[in-house]
């Protein structure tokens, strides 16, 4: 994992693996179809390696993490649904015990000017060691009023408004977004 940075604005800086498991098992549309559909994606191996690819995991996830992987997925929606209910976050058991398993080393840099700082490296064992050490990092970092679900009222997916204005509505703009502006269209233009 990478070395430890710092932003000026840590409140912006995105959480991505906090949003794919919260959004992990809530219903999708797909662009092309006219009805949401839920994956399940714990059904398989092959389909939870899909789910977490786009995260960029240094470590392979095992066959047998599925079941630990489930278990952090439906922690960390309950976790974000009490941050967006203003709500005291339920257990945390699963999400400390698998940060638990990752470890940190800590070494000294020297600049080329002479200054000295440090760099927290993490390394995880396991894939869902990893994710869990992520989340603790991102929960850390959040700013609980920029959770939000989308504005789109099918839509249900959760999201992490980035923006300095704090206006963003939708997951994405696509699809999202466009419908949205589509469906606004229709309704003044009949």
């Amino acid at each position: 994992m990478s070395a430890e940075t710092t932003a000026t604005t840590p409140q912006r800086r995105p959480v991505p693996t906090l949003v794919v498991l919260a959004n992990a098992t809530r219903p999708r549309r797909p662009p092309n179809t006219r009805a949401a559909i839920t994956v399940n994606p714990f059904d398989s191996h092959a389909v939870a390696v899909a789910l977490l690819e786009p995260l960029g995991l240094e470590q392979q996830l095992g066959t047998d993490e599925v079941d630990d992987l489930r278990a952090l997925a439906a922690e960390t929606q309950a976790i974000t649904e009490a941050l967006l209910g203003n709500r005291r976050p339920p257990s945390i058991a699963t999400l400390n015990r698998l940060a638990g398993q990752a470890s940190a080393t800590r070494t000294v840099r020297v600049a080329p000017d002479g200054t000295l700082s440090t760099d927290v490296r993490w390394h995880a064992a396991t894939a869902v060691a990893e994710l869990a050490w992520r989340i603790v990092a991102e929960l850390g970092r959040l700013d609980p009023s920029r959770l939000r679900h989308c504005a789109r009222e099918p839509c249900d997916l959760l999201f992490y408004d980035t923006t300095r204005s704090r206006t963003q509505r939708w997951h994405s703009e696509s699809p999202c977004g466009q419908r949205e502006r589509q469906d606004r269209w229709r309704r003044t233009n009949g």
